[in-house]
């Protein structure tokens, strides 16, 4: 949640086969039998019950996903309330007022600690002994005996509002100061008297405000709201995956599979940490508002997997290409080979996604003709006693987050000890994806080539742990991602200089600019001259924020949003732009950029 009333005006207080378009977002509902089902776009949470035409923000989920506290405000936002709703028959009932909120207080921005089968939330009822109407957190366990107020390690004169909580009990909180906000931590189990660590966030220093901290269960990832990165809307949602030595990283916007050109704000993450909740005032249960006021917000749920995969393989802090690569050697190519060596046809069968699709010199087929096949296959061995065994070396491992793609040599033996031999090469192309946390065969196509291939292919290409094959020149989209990004925050820092040999380290020789409001301009000469004129960029600051990447070996399209500001901070312009990047020497170059500003026009 957002500040309280001295920022309301601003922000309430407070794949390979998946596509994922935020237009889809709005007025999509789910089933009874259902309520948090994974998908790619926001859907509404129970229109009608929980999402109403008030707005509501703010989400607790407990008990398995059968209970959970929000709040609901009224219409003018004069009075908040906390609620509780639970599920019956697969349909949540009416929201109630808990036992131990006080609504002549604002209780706001509930969160579950489940070690104590408790609720934390913020108000402003003054704690004992004062009467200061500052926001702090209160802790209330779920029998509804009355809240008490957590200790003055967590609670200050500031407003600490909107809470989160690992499985480790390291409690995350927003702190207002003024009109800014920071994320604090606090190990709740440590003992009195330690102080909450202020998290720090590569390329954000003091002046970016940062609040509603949402935890997943894992630590793994922090999503947060904020209003000053930039962003689709007045405020956005963004992310940071904690790294080996404990820090943080660069934040990234969600994008707009999330965010939308309204306010989102409050995350919080499902027990299981497979589902983001949040608040959006965009169109959702009311459709129609009057222009120039404040839209009411609903909650929306949408799978943390969607957002990662949109992300890029990055965004996975555990698992390495390497890790990546065993995990399909143990869940396909060894079951695979076994599979053949003892003719197991139901063995190889489950080896494949329920949607294969196999093709080959002989047709395109399904899984259920393809298992058919399969069991003749193998019988027709077995009848023969016939020895089969089968053996694959690579020549390219292309693996992201879910999806794989693998090619290389297969070699194919029979022996049925009679002196029948068979022995066959032929090349081989996969895709692999990963469903409920095991690798399986999405799509596979392989041919003999006419007897081409023999022994000197094989000896030639990689064995299955021999990662050899990755240092293999070839398209890297992770390194593409990380360089481009890399260099942008560069072209932030450097944006003041007239360093000739930098810009024509980051523009190709033909590059060109498009500006708004100006003639194309192209050449090195022509643009740094654009960019540092004669000097008056020297008091300027540029940010940024690259929304998405897309494109293959030969040129990469990026589109991403930036903003302008002055040495004191204050913002100049703001907009987005398209970019398209080229090898060239080794590295990843600017050829064009197109930008156009969100500003209107001044008079």
């Amino acid at each position: 949640m957002f500040s309280a009333s001295r920022i309301a005006s601003k922000i309430l207080l407070s794949s390979l086969l998946a596509g994922l378009s935020a237009l889809q977002a709005q007025a999509q509902t789910n089933t009874p039998a259902d309520p948090f089902p994974a998908t790619a776009v926001p859907l509404l949470l129970a229109p009608g019950v929980i999402s109403s035409p008030d707005p509501e923000f703010g989400l607790a989920l407990i008990d398995g996903n059968t209970q959970l506290y929000f709040n609901r405000s009224s219409p003018d936002r004069s009075r908040m309330l906390l609620l509780e709703s639970r599920l019956a028959n697969g349909q949540w009932m009416p929201p109630q007022v808990p036992a131990f909120s006080d609504t002549s207080f604002w209780d706001i921005d509930p969160c579950w600690l489940p070690s104590d089968r408790s609720i934390l939330f913020s108000s402003n009822r003054p704690l004992p002994g004062s009467s200061s109407s500052d926001f702090n957190l209160w802790l209330a366990a779920a029998d509804d005996r009355a809240p008490t107020a957590l200790g003055p390690g967590v609670n200050s004169p500031a407003d600490e509002v909107f809470c989160s909580v690992s499985r480790t009990k390291n409690l995350y909180f927003a702190r207002f100061n003024g009109r800014k906000a920071a994320i604090y931590r606090y190990q709740m189990e440590q003992a009195p008297g330690q102080v909450p660590e202020r998290l720090v966030f590569p390329g954000l220093d003091s002046t970016i405000s940062v609040s509603n901290p949402a935890i997943s269960p894992d630590e793994r990832y922090l999503v947060f709201a904020s209003g000053d990165l930039p962003g689709l809307g007045s405020a956005d949602l963004f992310i940071s995956r904690r790294l080996p030595d404990g820090g943080w990283s660069r934040p990234r916007n969600l994008g707009e599979s999330l965010n939308s050109a309204f306010t989102e704000f409050a995350p919080a993450f499902s027990a299981d940490g497979k589902t983001l909740f949040f608040t959006s005032e965009r169109p959702g249960v009311v459709q129609d508002f009057p222009a120039g006021k404040r839209r009411p917000g609903d909650l929306y749920h949408i799978s943390l997997d969607a957002l990662l995969d949109k992300l890029g393989p990055e965004y996975d802090p555990t698992d390495s290409t390497v890790a990546r690569l065993e995990a399909i050697n143990r869940d396909i190519w060894a079951p695979f080979a076994a599979a053949y060596a003892t003719a197991d046809a139901e063995l190889y069968n489950s080896l494949h996604s329920p949607d294969f699709i196999r093709a080959s010199g002989d047709g395109i087929f399904d899984l259920n003709t393809y298992a058919q096949q399969n069991k003749a296959h193998f019988q027709r061995s077995k009848d023969k006693g016939a020895r089969i065994s089968i053996r694959f070396a690579f020549t390219e491992r292309l693996v992201e987050r879910r999806f794989a793609s693998e090619r290389g040599i297969y070699h194919y033996r029979s022996d049925n000890g009679k002196g029948q031999v068979y022995e066959g090469y032929g090349k081989f192309h996969v895709v692999e994806r990963l469903e409920n946390g095991r690798w399986k065969i999405l799509f596979d196509y392989d041919s003999d080539e006419s007897g081409s291939i023999d022994q000197a292919d094989f000896d030639l290409a990689y064995a299955p742990d021999d990662w050899t094959v990755l240092s293999k020149p070839g398209f890297d989209r992770e390194a593409v991602r990380v360089q481009i990004e890399q260099a942008n925050q560069s072209y932030g820092e450097r944006f003041r200089t007239r360093d000739t040999a930098w810009y024509a380290a980051r523009y190709t020789a033909d590059a060109c600019i498009l500006p708004e409001k100006s003639p194309r301009i192209c050449g090195l000469e022509g643009i740094i001259g654009y960019y540092y004129g004669q000097g008056d960029n020297q008091s300027l600051q540029l940010r940024i924020t690259t929304l998405e990447l897309s494109g293959g070996p030969e040129t990469m399209l990026e589109e991403g949003l930036y903003e302008l500001l002055d040495d004191k901070g204050a913002l100049l312009d703001k907009g987005k732009f398209i970019a398209t990047w080229v090898p060239e020497g080794g590295r990843w170059k600017l050829r064009r950029e197109i930008w156009t500003t969100d500003l209107a026009p001044k008079d």
